[in-house]
């Protein structure tokens, strides 16, 4: 792998027929996770996430998807970082030779500020909040908590953002953030140790051709 982060933005579908076509190709313990799920859309975009993560890292589709203890995804006999999120009918998925995350989310309209500000945070944009604002905080939080493997079994009330002359940065933190507005008024902030980031996106049908040819290559 080269040094830069890749990200896959995929709209879904929730087509039966395509979901039928990709759980056929899982393998047993990934079935056994997905089947875990009792929501039908939620299972579908865990399954095009783990199918999209193949494609991304070029990986046979023999390679599991697994987790570790505290939920952060890697590929059997995979040596790149993983991350995937999913929110609001769109799958992230990325791949990196270095530390990543990646986070989706419409617009948060009822979230709690305290619950997940830090006191810096809170002083800093005194008087000057809106969802966009908190929006970009939640995700760019959640994306760094997956970069470091522990989610959000860390309180993000100890992790401080910051915005400076455009750009958003997390204290104490030599990690590069980027966010972007994708369609449907989702904000996607993804969180690498490498400063190249690719973002794409991309159909679902586009990802169904790579995978074709990822399969008779």
């Amino acid at each position: 792998m080269d040094g830069k982060t890749r990200v896959c933005c995929i709209k879904v579908s929730y087509d039966k027929e395509v979901y039928r076509n990709l759980y056929d190709l899982t393998t047993h313990e990934e079935k056994l996770y997905l089947n875990r799920y009792r929501n039908e859309n939620n299972r579908y975009d865990s399954l095009l996430g783990l199918i999209a993560v193949k494609v991304l890292a070029k990986v046979s589709l023999l390679q599991s998807l697994c987790h570790t203890t505290n939920g952060q995804p890697y590929l059997k006999g995979y040596n790149g970082r993983i991350s995937i999120a999913h929110s609001n009918g769109w799958v992230i998925t990325s791949v990196s030779s270095y530390k990543i995350g990646v986070d989706i989310e419409k617009k948060l309209y009822s979230m709690d500020k305290e619950l997940f500000l830090s006191k810096k945070e809170l002083t800093a944009f005194r008087g000057k909040w809106n969802t966009d604002i908190l929006t970009v905080i939640w995700t760019l939080k959640e994306a760094y908590t997956k970069s470091q493997g522990v989610g959000f079994f860390t309180d993000p009330t100890n992790i401080t953002c910051q915005l400076e002359d455009g750009y958003w940065k997390i204290d104490d933190c030599a990690m590069h953030t980027q966010t972007q507005i994708l369609p449907d008024n989702m904000t996607l902030s993804v969180v690498s140790e490498s400063k190249e980031v690719d973002i794409r996106v991309i159909s679902e049908e586009r990802l169904l051709q790579q995978l074709n040819i990822l399969m008779y290559d």
